[in-house]
């Protein structure tokens, strides 16, 4: 009887744990700002702060785009071939989480560049949505921040990423 009582007391608190974490993620929906751009892409789109603009860019077996600002540089990838975010483990405070964004399967991560690049935008923040709609296709978007509001500022578009 016992055992019964305490399996009964791991699930409640499973449940309870299960019921904090939605309302963690729900609490974290986008609004964006008045002057921020809604930009579409190819079966996606997401909002941008006006600092940051267009860079011309191509790839070659991916879709590659570029929004850059002083301190923030946006790169966003559709193809095949992409790296995993575990493929970053072995970086600098390198941490990952599974989300959803806008009903999809992602998974946001973060790390320090050991590597100064001649921006000094140190800190990146990622987000990694494996087979994109019915391909193998995969979709990052990530961003070299110069500091820890760059990397908030990158974590509010990730929020304002839809689908369809």
């Amino acid at each position: 009887m016992k055992n019964i009582s305490v399996l009964k007391k791991v699930v409640v608190l499973i449940v309870v744990l299960l019921l904090h974490s939605s309302i963690a993620i729900a609490q974290e929906e986008f609004t964006a700002q008045k002057d921020w751009q809604k930009i579409e892409l190819d079966g996606f789109s997401f909002y941008l702060p006006p600092e940051l603009k267009p860079r011309e860019v191509r790839g070659r077996e991916s879709a590659v785009w570029i929004f850059t600002s002083q301190n923030l540089e946006l790169l966003i990838i559709l193809g095949p071939f992409l790296p995993e975010p575990s493929s970053f483990q072995n970086e600098a405070n390198y941490k990952a989480k599974n989300v959803s964004i806008d009903g999809k399967k992602a998974i946001t991560f973060f790390y320090k560049d050991d590597e100064d690049d001649e921006e000094n935008r140190p800190l990146v923040a990622a987000v990694h949505f494996p087979r994109f709609y019915q391909t193998n296709d995969t979709l990052i978007f990530s961003a070299n921040c110069r500091s820890r509001k760059e990397k908030k500022l990158a974590k509010k578009i990730f929020l304002s990423i839809k689908f369809g």
